[in-house]
């Protein structure tokens, strides 16, 4: 009965406050539609048999369908929120050690990074940037901010990180796991917080993994299986870091292109 609400509530469309969009169910048939939040709520994305949408919920009615089955994998507060806003990405305050021409390392924040940039990996690896499936300051969502004794990563739940030696999703990390840090050693997890992001940004690397704050992640996420996802993607990196940076150049100006960003993203990890 409450999918059937859910469906009910996004085949609504309204044209003020917070935009809840692209709901989607999949019993034989697509539903899309819009949604109007109220004051304090949130355009939420959930999961649940053979379903998957959004609704506009207060923090309460979050808790409530959580605890009746509903997988929640984000919610967020910008202005329009879809299946792109709702971030799959980093926070855009993230350090990142990026290496100069000249050989040295300066720290740069991931939404200052730019295509080229030569950033770390990994074990004193440095990567070229080579496109973004997410650059944008003006929209937001809600990410983990995992604490650690080294200091602490904002990301989206559905990132990959490394730890406890393994690739997993973030949302799977827990207090007293033990994260990977830029040289390889590991650092406890104290602490987990659901935080708000400040912009959304993707950078992609021919290894497909980036140091941020000091903690190695993926560069993908739930949304393909990582190992299709680099597969498709590395012939450009490496292209690229080979001085080949044209096939890059076409890819970063096709995802200027919402249409065509849409359709890239499911292969980029959105």
């Amino acid at each position: 009965m409450k999918l059937f609400l859910f469906t009910a509530a996004l085949l609504t469309a309204h044209v003020q406050g917070l935009v809840c969009h692209a709901g989607v169910g999949y019993y034989g048939i697509m539903v899309t539609g819009s949604k109007a939040c109220a004051a304090g709520e949130s355009c939420v994305f959930y999961e649940h048999g053979g379903g998957s949408y959004y609704d506009c919920l207060n923090t309460n009615q979050a808790a409530t369908y959580q605890s009746d089955g509903y997988s929640s994998y984000c919610s967020c507060n910008a202005d329009f929120c879809n299946t792109h806003k709702c971030g799959v990405c980093f926070d855009g305050g993230q350090k990142i050690d990026v290496k100069g021409d000249d050989g040295v390392v300066e720290e740069k924040q991931m939404k200052h990074l730019e295509i080229g940039d030569n950033v770390h990996v990994g074990n004193g690896e440095y990567n070229k940037v080579f496109a973004f499936s997410h650059k944008t300051a003006k929209d937001s969502s809600e990410m983990l901010k995992i604490h650690t004794h080294h200091g602490h990563i904002k990301l989206s739940p559905s990132h990959y990180i490394y730890a406890n030696n393994k690739h997993i999703p973030s949302k799977e990390v827990k207090v007293g796991d033990f994260l990977h840090k830029h040289d390889g050693s590991l650092s406890e997890v104290k602490k987990i917080e659901r935080v708000q992001s400040s912009g959304l940004y993707a950078p992609h690397t021919v290894s497909g993994n980036i140091v941020v704050n000091g903690h190695k992640a993926s560069c993908y996420t739930t949304a393909v299986n990582p190992t299709i996802a680099h597969a498709a993607l590395k012939p450009v990196g490496m292209l690229y870091e080979a001085g080949f940076t044209g096939a890059a150049k076409v890819m970063d100006k096709l995802m200027q292109s919402p249409t065509i960003a849409s359709a890239a993203r499911k292969l980029l990890g959105e």
